[in-house]
């Protein structure tokens, strides 16, 4: 997103540049010379910035798939997800940049609870996974759809539990609220992301399948907790 922004803003400019320059009479081929640099410094710009994020992106999926490498299973009571990878790389995860971008955001975690970190980025490896294979037909909607709904609640249950364990004290050492900065901003993040996955699902299963009826999705208990409202 961020490379066709600056992408689109650099053919825009340019665009400008040249017809200005070729509307006060110049020679033409002064303005093809100076788009040709602009371009070439602006070709090296964005190809030093693709570089960067290739390499910022190879080194979190190395930390993520690390938390794999000691791991067999899972301290969770979801029947389906029972195992971290054989191959001790997750597949899936890496295709959701927002998930990504939680699980690198709480590695401080791993400081204080590695296992719940690895099970954090298991279930959502897992929740990707069925996610796509709903939308690719090769999961049955009706039957998988719940079973993201399992999985995304067990991922707020991990989540809503990081207040118990990332200490205070990392507001004086680091001077950042672990409440505040670091548990309520990805929740809600993740609140939202999966809100709007879910969405997808239905009206995919509606659209695509003729299911008319699907289970629900988000119960609402006597607390009247909705997805909108994080409870801290």
């Amino acid at each position: 997103m961020i490379l066709r922004d600056e992408t689109v803003f650099f053919v825009l400019l340019g665009s400008i540049i040249f017809y200005q320059l070729s509307s006060f009479g110049a020679e033409k081929l002064l303005s093809i010379i100076i788009i040709i640099i602009f371009a070439g410094v602006a070709y090296y710009y964005l190809d030093k910035k693709n570089i960067k994020l290739i390499e910022e992106n190879a080194v979190i999926e190395n930390v993520i798939n690390k938390e794999s490498e000691s791991r067999k299973e899972v301290n969770g009571e979801i029947v389906n997800v029972q195992k971290f990878p054989p191959d001790s790389k997750f597949k899936f995860v890496f295709k959701n940049h927002i998930l990504v971008e939680i699980i690198d955001d709480l590695n401080i975690l791993r400081m204080f609870d590695r296992a719940r970190y690895a099970d954090l980025i298991l279930y959502m490896d897992k929740l990707q996974k069925v996610y796509i294979y709903i939308l690719a037909n090769r999961y049955e909607p009706r039957s998988y759809i719940p079973t993201f709904v399992d999985l995304s609640d067990k991922i707020l249950e991990i989540l809503y539990s990081l207040v118990f364990v990332i200490p205070e004290s990392l507001r004086h050492v680091y001077g950042i609220d672990s409440t505040e900065e670091l548990v309520k901003k990805n929740t809600e993040r993740f609140v939202a992301l999966r809100t709007k996955m879910v969405k997808i699902l239905q009206n995919f299963a509606k659209a695509e399948h003729n299911i008319k009826f699907l289970p629900e999705v988000f119960p609402r208990p006597s607390n009247n907790y909705t997805d909108d409202k994080i409870l801290f």
